[in-house]
């Protein structure tokens, strides 16, 4: 059983500001306020749905993350709320996707659990997410990991057009590699091909039915492919490449 020392501010803190001075919302605290998120400052009377749009609200108009305790039959917990998030004005329709995964996007998990979490918070700031987004298209975690590994091995963001045939837009991160005698990152979504992937440059890019076989390629071994993998799995990868690195030297 893991044991924290929070001091009694602590928890006074904890308790007037988020209605808990448990062990688990003093350490999301603490998460919290490292990556630069206020707390809530809104009413907090009402149904938990109310005080989760007012949050949303409170992001957006100000332009930053807010920490919500929601307490009700539905859901309970200690949330983010980032600017990015859903328009008040939809949030009927997020409220059920919300509560449905909201055991999982609680911040005041057992410490264990958010110990394990913790190394991936800065993913939960703002700024940063919108920055890995405009340059990679990447939104969810695993994506934002993929985008920082592909940022180390010198991988260049696809700059093309996202919109037509998914093929007609692997032809093109085909052509910008060529062109920049570089790999390319490219997030593919279709009904045949999803995920984060890279191509390199290649003599015979400009040809369309080559590019044809190698979009086929990567559509057949798209999970072995595709970058933004489980976590786990990323991390794995990375350590058998930095083996086969230390060996070569």
């Amino acid at each position: 059983m893991t044991e924290e020392n929070f001091s009694t501010r602590e928890r006074v803190d904890a308790l007037k500001t988020y209605g808990s001075p448990s062990d688990e919302v003093c350490y999301a605290s603490r998460r919290l306020q490292k990556i630069g998120a206020v707390p809530f400052n809104g009413r907090e009377d009402g149904l938990s749905k109310d005080v989760y749009s007012r949050a949303i609200k409170q992001a957006k108009e100000n332009n930053e993350m807010v920490a919500v305790y929601l307490s009700s039959g539905e859901v309970q917990g200690l949330f983010l709320v980032t600017p990015g998030h859903t328009s008040p004005d939809l949030i009927d329709s997020d409220w059920h996707e919300f509560t449905k995964n909201a055991d999982n996007n609680r911040w005041d998990k057992p410490i264990e659990e958010q110990k394990k979490e913790e190394p991936l918070d800065r993913f939960s700031v703002y700024e940063y997410g919108k920055k890995l987004y405009e340059k990679w298209e990447v939104f969810s975690k695993e994506e934002q990991y993929a985008a920082e590994r592909l940022e180390r091995m010198g991988v260049e963001p696809y700059v093309g057009k996202m919109n037509g045939n998914v093929s007609d837009i692997f032809w093109n991160a085909m052509k910008q590699a060529k062109a920049e005698n570089n790999k390319v990152g490219v997030k593919l979504r279709s009904g045949v091909i999803n995920g984060l992937f890279v191509v390199g440059p290649e003599p015979m890019a400009d040809d369309k039915e080559y590019a044809a076989l190698r979009f086929e390629q990567y559509v057949e071994n798209q999970q072995k492919f595709r970058y933004d993998k489980p976590i786990a799995m990323q991390k794995a990868e990375e350590k058998q490449l930095n083996s086969l690195d230390t060996c070569r030297e």
